[in-house]
């Protein structure tokens, strides 16, 4: 037992048969697990904390009449918080949101050139800090978001 809490063990037991099929003995096998249990865990609660704020947020979205949206120039791809698909008119739960060039195109025209060169800068502003082109756009940090 570890200081504190319990110990979890993964246990395997695999009969040994004699020649004649009866099982007279057993081998058993056991790992300490606890890591493993404490990791999902700490995984699920984490998972459980997300969502939550994932309520909040489309709530707040909601109430506000806001979207939110990323664009993975990479990829060209853009991904859309079901707020944003409801400002365009579109259904989140048919398909995905339009390539960013198609999306530009709605767009109002004189917002346009802004985006374009927030977009080619990265979405960075001065010192390399998050820019908000028009209050609805930021650079996400991360893998996916360089």
């Amino acid at each position: 037992m570890r200081p504190g809490g319990l110990t979890w063990s993964d246990f395997d037991f695999r009969p040994l048969a004699e020649p004649d099929g009866a099982v007279r003995a057993a081998l058993v096998s056991a790992a300490e697990v606890t890591g493993q249990v404490a990791a999902r865990r700490e995984a699920e609660e984490a998972r459980a904390a997300l969502a939550a704020v994932e309520v909040r947020t489309r709530f707040a979205q909601e109430a506000a009449g806001v979207g939110t949206w990323e664009w993975e120039s990479r990829t060209d791809r853009l991904v859309w918080s079901p707020e944003q698909f409801r400002l365009h008119g579109l259904d989140p739960g048919r398909g995905g949101p339009p390539p960013f060039a198609e999306w530009l195109s709605v767009v109002r025209e004189e917002d346009r050139p802004g985006l374009l060169k927030a977009a080619a800068e990265g979405f960075t502003g001065p010192a390399g800090a998050a820019a908000w082109p028009s209050g609805s756009g930021a650079r996400p940090t991360g893998p996916s978001g360089g």
